[in-house]
């Protein structure tokens, strides 16, 4: 997830204010967090219901350390023992700073309980692109059907990718009412700008006056390393795993990188190769889990008149090593016995981005 949620309260035709999205100091209820290795809380939680009938649980994900950024990811289970039935990553919460969420009770048939809900966080050193900026001044409220519309740039170096604008609509007495999401901007280059439109629940949209917390969202975490001949290996990573240590080999022509599985089931990761030498995003890769070939993580997606490589693939709960070397011919292997592919189910994704959401008691 890139992007910095800065909360701003905009009412129509003018800005107010500016403050940071964290919230937890107020009277506002915040619930403990499950278990992890640092704390994070919910800023606020509860459920809506549009004028269709469908409910959604509302939220804001806060990270109080001011020193850290966290990754988080909001699940339901039973028990903090029990296995999670659904999640949705929320990604890197800056340090002091918060991020909203909206979850549909409904999912596949399945209903969630708000009772269940718990957050999961875990230091990091990632960053999200916080060049990836709300122009305030150009923000716009239509005074008939209270959507907001405005501009979205991107003031870093390298493009970003499957960006989404959230915010939370507020009435004139400071309630949350909805939490709004953009639609998906596909790419966005760099020193460039998009328009987006955030559009309320029709049942609420006349109550709300503002808007707070404008949280620029990207697909996944940008790791620029050195690579070889002075040039830079750019990658796109997102998944539900803790990922860290990247690095490239030039001699063998190979990233390595760690990937720790936080749920109890495991973790996946979709990288996406951005840009690097020709000699390893022209060649065929082989991504090797603790040792273990799982090639058939490789896939390809055309975005922008350019074709992007994609790997995906899932690992154990735990610490993980993962190779993805360049080759001339991706050499054979054995076929994996039936419990090596349950135990990494790495699949082939041709289209999209990064996933929401992770089933883990199908």
């Amino acid at each position: 997830m890139g992007g910095t949620g800065v909360c701003v309260i905009v009412l129509i035709g003018m800005i107010l204010a500016g403050c940071y999205c964290l919230d937890i100091l107020t009277s506002k209820p915040s619930f403990a967090a499950g278990f992890g290795d640092t704390s994070s809380s919910f800023v606020f939680i509860k459920m809506v219901t549009d004028a269709d009938g469908k409910k959604y649980i509302i939220g804001e994900v806060s990270n109080p350390d001011i020193h850290n950024n966290i990754i988080s990811t909001v699940y339901f289970s039973k028990s903090s023992y029990d296995s999670a039935y659904y999640s949705k990553r929320i990604g890197v919460v800056p340090s002091g700073m918060g991020i909203p969420f909206k979850i549909p009770v409904q999912v596949d048939g399945e209903e969630l309980n708000l009772s269940d809900i718990h957050v999961m966080s875990f230091q990091t050193l990632d960053k999200p692109n916080s060049m990836l900026l709300v122009d305030y001044n150009s923000l716009i409220m239509d005074p008939q059907t209270h959507a907001i519309s405005g501009i979205l740039n991107n003031k870093s170096p390298y493009n970003s990718f499957g960006i989404k604008v959230l915010a939370i609509a507020v009435d004139n007495h400071s309630n949350y009412l909805d939490v709004v999401e953009s639609k998906t901007i596909v790419s966005l280059a760099a020193n460039k700008s998009a328009s987006f439109t955030l559009v309320p629940m029709s049942s609420i949209a006349n109550q709300v006056v503002y808007y707070s917390c404008f949280a620029p969202t990207s697909s996944g975490l940008n790791y620029t390393i050195p690579a070889e001949n002075g040039q830079n290996l750019q990658l796109e990573v997102g998944g539900d795993a803790d990922i860290g240590n990247v690095r490239y080999n030039p001699n063998t022509h190979t990233v390595n990188l760690s990937a720790r599985g936080v749920f109890p089931m495991g973790g996946f990761v979709d990288a996406m190769i951005l840009s690097g030498p020709d000699s390893f995003i022209n060649s065929d890769l082989v991504v090797k889990v603790d040792g273990r070939n799982a090639t058939n993580a490789i896939s390809s997606q055309w975005i922008d008149g350019r074709v992007y490589k994609h790997i995906e693939f899932s690992f154990p709960y735990g610490e993980n090593s993962v190779s993805i070397q360049a080759v001339s011919t991706v050499p054979e292997f054995p076929a994996p016995a039936p419990a090596m592919m349950a135990a990494f189910g790495a699949v082939i994704v041709v289209s999209a981005l990064f996933l929401n959401r992770i089933r883990f008691n199908d």
